[in-house]
């Protein structure tokens, strides 16, 4: 006997919800650029951490995180 109609109800397309979109790409990859400039930045903090660097690196790393897990978050 032959099965019917059982195979037809598959479908071969992905779900919307498992694939990247390009805003999702694009965010993702202004995050990781932030953070390579943040661990850049934080090479040039003195031992007392009283300089720019010693402000900005920390803001440019949260933010870069932050910004990477909203780029995987949002649809």
């Amino acid at each position: 006997m032959e099965e019917t109609g059982k195979d037809s109800n598959i479908s071969t397309k992905t779900d919307s919800s498992e694939k990247l979109e390009k805003k999702n790409v694009i965010l993702f990859g202004i995050g990781f650029i932030i953070l390579i400039l943040g661990y850049f930045v934080l090479t040039y903090t003195d031992s007392r951490g009283q300089n720019w660097a010693s402000i900005l690196s920390p803001i440019m790393l949260v933010g870069a995180y932050i910004i990477m897990g909203i780029s995987m978050i949002i649809k």
